[in-house]
């Protein structure tokens, strides 16, 4: 802490220590879990406790859980997307988009 806020650190008086048993998850081997991700269809969950108790776990966690969304979700909006275009066309009275 001193070096983020320097010699005043050395004036600050501990007031209280909270032990909180089971804060995180299981620590013992293997440590990475990989758990499920997908608790639901597009109902996702990212944290820790899905694979290490650790920054690094938590991040790995995040990427799974965001290329989870993104593989279910890319195909809807590209089906949506080409619904739109479809539509768009229809009206314009072609057939196709030309760019």
């Amino acid at each position: 802490m001193r070096g983020w806020f320097g010699a005043s650190v050395d004036d600050w008086e501990l007031i209280k220590t909270y032990r909180i048993e089971y804060c995180q998850p299981n620590q013992e081997p293997p440590t990475s879990r990989d758990d499920e991700q997908e608790v639901s269809p597009f109902l996702y969950v990212a944290g820790d406790h899905t694979d290490s108790a650790s920054l690094n776990g938590a991040l790995r966690s995040g990427t799974r859980c965001a290329e989870l969304v993104s593989s279910a979700m890319v195909p809807l909006l590209l089906k949506r997307g080409q619904k739109v275009v479809d539509e768009y066309a229809k009206k314009a009275g072609t057939d196709s988009i030309s760019p």
